[in-house]
């Protein structure tokens, strides 16, 4: 009789899954610039300016990637998180619109090191905590199957 041998790929991509409601709350924060463009054109410019490239990036590049050993956590030109994924203790399925590094308000808090968490919302949220037990199986994982 063989083992079955688990292969860990070197890298896993894992992209952020997008609620409508937050989808609309970035539209609004760019359009908020409108009124003020059309009254006090310059003072309106710098801030859509601002609200569009931030909206942008949080939109296009919020991800979570899976190196080695390391999970990188990445929303927009902002935030980036690299956690050793041996200090990761709990995996919690948690609901909210707390601002957080995350799409969506069905999330995933990760908890690490001692007293540490980020917020969490891959597409593939199964396969992304199966890649994290691979690496780390004495993770706690508190998710529903719904």
């Amino acid at each position: 009789m063989t083992d079955k041998v688990t292969h860990i790929p070197e890298s896993a991509l894992f992209r952020s899954k997008v609620d409508k409601s937050i989808l609309i709350i970035l539209i609004s924060s760019v359009l908020i610039a409108v009124p003020l463009i059309m009254n006090l054109r310059w003072l309106g410019i710098p801030y859509l300016i601002f609200t569009f490239v931030i909206t942008l990036s949080i939109f296009f590049n919020t991800y979570y990637r899976i190196e080695k050993n390391i999970l990188n956590v990445k929303s927009g030109i902002l935030f980036k998180k690299q956690i050793d994924i041996h200090s990761i203790y709990k995996i919690k399925e948690i609901k909210s619109c707390i601002s957080a590094t995350a799409l969506s308000t069905k999330r995933l808090e990760i908890f690490y090191n001692r007293f540490d968490s980020v917020m969490v919302t891959p597409k593939e949220e199964t396969e992304m905590i199966e890649a994290l037990l691979k690496i780390n199986p004495d993770i706690e994982v508190m998710v529903s199957n719904s």
